[in-house]
This record gives C-alpha cells, sequence and structure tokens, in this order.
C-alpha cells in the first residue's frame, strides 16, 4: 500500500458532524430521531480507518440487553454512509437493538467490568484491516458522511459514543 499523507485524527460523531455539536448519544430519543454524524470540512477528505461504538452503564450487561437496558431498544441504530449523493444503510435493514446485535456486526468487541457491577462494552470495526481500504469521505459536492441515527431510550446509559480514527487530508 501507498504511503498515505494526511493528519492522524480521532472525532466522535455528533450533531453537527463536525465533532463540536452533541456527541453524547445517552440521551431519549422517543420520538424525536436523532442522527450522529461525521463529514469533512470544506477543501478535505477524510480516510477513515477505524469505527467505534462505546457503551458504559452501571449494571450487568445481557446479550439481550441494550448496555444494561433490559431487553434491549424497540427501533434500534442505524448506520448509514452517503457518497456521493446515495445513501448506503450499511446493515442492509438491520438495526442494532441489543449487545449481542453489536457482537455480530463488530469484528472486535470487549466488554470491561470496573469496580462493582459497572461495565462498558466497545465494538471496533477496523476498516482497512477488515476489508484492505479506508471509508473515504470526500468534501465534493455533497458532502460524504457516516451516520448513526437514533429514535429510542438510552438516557439510563451512563455513556454512549461513536467515535472514528483515521487520516484527514487538506486540498
Amino acid at each position: 500500500m501507498p504511503l498515505m499523507l494526511g493528519v492522524p485524527f480521532i472525532q466522535f460523531l455528533s450533531t453537527d458532524g463536525f465533532g463540536t455539536g452533541t456527541t453524547a448519544a445517552n440521551a431519549d430519543f422517543t420520538g424525536n430521531p436523532t442522527t450522529f454524524f461525521i463529514q469533512p470540512f470544506p477543501k478535505t477528505t477524510i480516510y477513515i480507518n477505524s469505527f467505534r461504538a462505546a457503551i458504559s452503564d452501571n449494571a450487568l450487561f445481557n446479550q439481550l440487553d441494550y448496555g444494561a437496558i433490559a431487553g434491549g431498544v424497540t427501533n434500534g441504530v442505524e448506520i448509514t454512509v452517503r457518497l456521493d449523493g446515495n445513501v448506503i444503510d450499511s446493515l442492509e435493514g438491520r438495526r442494532i437493538k441489543t449487545n449481542r446485535d453489536w457482537v455480530e456486526v463488530g469484528f472486535e468487541t470487549q466488554l470491561t467490568s470496573f469496580a462493582g457491577i459497572s461495565q462498558s462494552l466497545t465494538v471496533d470495526n477496523a476498516f482497512m484491516q477488515n476489508f484492505g481500504a479506508f471509508l473515504v469521505l470526500k468534501s465534493t459536492g455533497v458532502p460524504d458522511r457516516l451516520s448513526v441515527t437514533l429514535s429510542d431510550n438510552f438516557s439510563t446509559l451512563v455513556g454512549h459514543t461513536f467515535i472514528v480514527r483515521g487520516l484527514l487530508q487538506f486540498g
């Protein structure tokens, strides 16, 4: 693979797409679907190497819960990518409603237990490692974006975020 030049970066998906909007996704989105996303600034290209979902709660996680939300969530997490103006449903119509769903779609998952019963689940997808290519988001025309849309009540979670890592190129 040729040498990639750019600025290494880590950015939370946010409600404004640039990391300066709301990044905490542990709120009640019932009746008010909210999208957290990343898109390039004008005249930049983002080469995303990895996508991480992180869920933390003050109780033990079960397979069929979401974090420690008993029984999971109703509508689930929707993940889409917009490339060249075309929206692609990354999960082909499926939604992530339980911890088990995250395990199915994640290449690497880790459940961490802290003192007491607090736990965190991290789910990582490394594009270069698993697919042999970066997910490339361009700013030309309608800016490309990676989005996560939520429409359930996640307010009982201690933490709920989505993070990307990669390279930012200018020009």
